[in-house]
């Protein structure tokens, strides 16, 4: 997933809905049909993190364990609150939009009753108003679960880097408790060295005078 820095991620959330694209109607092929449904172009995230993040907005509306379509992530008869009372069939799909320096992404998202039996303008206008509110919506959940990934990551690297500095403390403490124990022996060598030279001294002097 793409790190951000704390200050960005923060502005992501305090631009996201000045700034928020609408959602578009847009006509979309899955799997040799063209269905109606909805496009949203989402700035400043990457893929990764938009696939991750419709996950998880669809999760906190019921929805698990998608399977696959023509490259869609597919829900099979699925209700949400938010767009209807109705069981739907839900697909959607995010996709690189231009080049990936623009760090632009697609969002396609398409509702429909079954058997790919389409939303209609003159039945279903509600809950075709309703998506695009709930894909308005979306776009400020992908900037805050990006920046919740963020915090996430960041917490991982700091613990990391807790654990290496006790790590690196215990080294440092074991490296100067043998300092400290050479240290003493040094001393004790010293010590000892000028008790025997003292003692050397003074037989060296008791010698001379048997000498004389």
């Amino acid at each position: 997933m793409k790190k951000f820095t704390l200050l960005f991620v923060i502005g992501l959330l305090m631009t996201a809905t000045a700034f928020a694209q609408k959602p578009a109607r847009e006509n979309i092929p899955i799997d040799k049909q063209i269905l109606p449904g909805f496009s949203l172009i989402v700035s400043d995230l990457d893929v990764g993190v938009v696939e991750s993040a419709m996950a998880d907005y669809l999760a906190k509306q019921g929805l698990v364990k998608p399977g696959k379509l023509s490259g869609f992530a597919f829900y099979g008869n699925q209700n949400i609150p938010k767009i209807g009372t109705l069981h739907y069939d839900i697909y959607t799909k995010v996709v690189q939009e231009g080049k990936k320096k623009a760090n632009k992404v697609k969002v396609y998202f398409v509702a429909t009753k079954g058997n790919m039996n389409p939303l209609t303008e003159t039945a279903d206008r509600e809950v075709m108003d309703k998506i695009m509110v709930f894909l308005e919506e979306f776009t400020t959940h992908a900037r805050g679960y990006a920046v919740g990934k963020n915090v996430e990551a960041l917490e991982k690297d700091l613990a990391k880097q807790q654990k290496q500095l006790t790590s690196a403390t215990k080294k440092r403490d074991k490296q100067q408790s043998k300092i400290d124990k050479m240290t003493k022996d040094l001393n004790n060598r010293q010590t000892q060295i000028g008790t025997t030279q003292s003692d050397l001294n003074k037989a060296k002097m008791l010698l001379q005078q048997y000498n004389k």
